[in-house]
């Protein structure tokens, strides 16, 4: 399910509650993942239902938000966004790796990467 942030408090909250290093020893956290989009954006549009079938398919083990840069422009300046559709993974509140455009295949490749990769890592 993609989560679209309402109000400026639940993305800041969605970025702390985990990141991208999805299984340590003790504890499970979820990938963050964030699309910026605007409902005037052709290539949003196209890429929107592609995102939330990502959503589902990776619902146990990622968060997908999604923030309207029209509506949330305080956001998406701290975020950086110079082009729609952008992607933004995070690990614990920082942006670890990004795709602009609307590339659905680039987005799945790296949401597996950051998935596989924090699976292999362990606490000390």
């Amino acid at each position: 399910m993609v989560k679209a942030i309402e109000q400026a408090d639940e993305y800041h909250s969605a970025l702390k509650k985990g990141g991208v290093v999805v299984v340590g020893r003790a504890s499970k956290t979820k990938t963050r993942l964030q699309l910026h989009t605007a409902s005037w954006c052709g290539p949003c549009k196209m890429v929107a239902p592609l995102y939330a079938e990502l959503a589902e398919k990776y619902a146990g083990s990622a968060i997908f938000l999604k923030v309207d840069v029209d509506d949330f422009q305080d956001i998406s300046q701290e975020a950086g966004i110079t082009a729609m559709p952008t992607f933004i993974c995070y690990n614990d509140g920082k942006a670890v790796e990004t795709v602009v455009g609307a590339n659905i295949a680039k987005v799945e490749a790296m949401v597996k990467k950051l998935i596989e990769g924090a699976a292999t890592t362990t606490e000390p």
